[in-house]
């Protein structure tokens, strides 16, 4: 069903397509295992029947009407502590590849949000080497064309609620031009990073930053709390305004409420 870009240099010149598997995370780990896969190859499937996502989180699709695909890079040049910079760079690459058909949000740190819903999310793993990154595993999961979300839809609080391209827009998607459009609009972030960009590509990823600069209800440590997202530190942290005090947290430690 999917086939190698054209447009690419590197990004899924070696694509592999899987119809159905459990995780396309779990399917690039195993590659890398066995091999050394050329950088850039893609494992993608049209039925994930096991998607992972943040804190141990599944992620469900509909098969046949989403992207779900894993990307494997090897970063080398970043040390462990700069990690978040390739989360960065896919998530600016999604949106800017995506921002034909809707405006897309980065909801901290893995999300991507359209009109306030969840449409998708990004779960990177990474393998160190002498604290430097050698191999990342970028899976991305997008919802396309699907519009039925079942229970899911009916018992996710508001701030996790589901959507898709289609939902949004009314229109069917080919996903193998989406996924042609994502992949080259990830290469060209990633090349950003390549040249040390991070400047460029902090300020885009601010840009989109859901809820950024704006007053909403969080929880932190138990309690309600109000605040302003006012960015990113070079870890990734977010960083928010609460009571006059700027405060850092990790993924654990904030939940977006309202």
């Amino acid at each position: 069903m999917f086939s190698a870009p054209l447009s690419t240099q590197i990004i899924g010149k070696n694509l592999v397509y899987l119809p159905t598997c459990a995780s396309t995370n779990a399917e690039a780990q195993a590659y890398l295992q066995q091999s050394y896969p050329l950088e850039g190859t893609v494992v993608v499937t049209s039925e994930q029947t096991a998607g992972r996502g943040q804190r141990g989180t599944t992620w469900e699709t509909a098969p046949h009407q989403n992207l779900t695909f894993s990307i494997i890079l090897a970063p080398k040049f970043l040390q462990a502590t700069e990690q978040f910079q390739l989360n960065v760079a896919v998530t600016v690459g999604i949106v800017q590849a995506l921002q034909r058909h809707i405006a897309l949000q980065i909801k901290w740190s893995n999300d991507l949000y359209a009109e306030g819903k969840k449409m998708g999310g990004i779960l990177i793993e990474n393998i160190l080497q002498h604290n430097y990154l050698r191999y990342s595993i970028i899976g991305i999961g997008i919802n396309v064309n699907q519009i039925d979300f079942g229970q899911f839809a009916l018992t996710a609080p508001p701030t996790k609620q589901p959507t898709s391209l289609h939902a949004l827009t009314q229109q069917t998607y080919n996903l193998q031009h989406l996924l042609n459009d994502i992949l080259l609009g990830i290469e060209q972030t990633y090349f950003q990073l390549r040249t040390n960009q991070f400047n460029l590509l902090k300020m885009q990823y601010l840009q989109h930053l859901f809820w950024y600069q704006e007053l909403h209800t969080f929880e932190v440590a138990g309690k309600l709390v109000e605040g302003y997202i006012t960015g990113i530190d070079s870890q990734g942290r977010l960083a928010v305004a609460i009571e006059n005090t700027l405060q850092y947290f990790d993924v654990k430690e904030i939940v977006f409420v309202q």
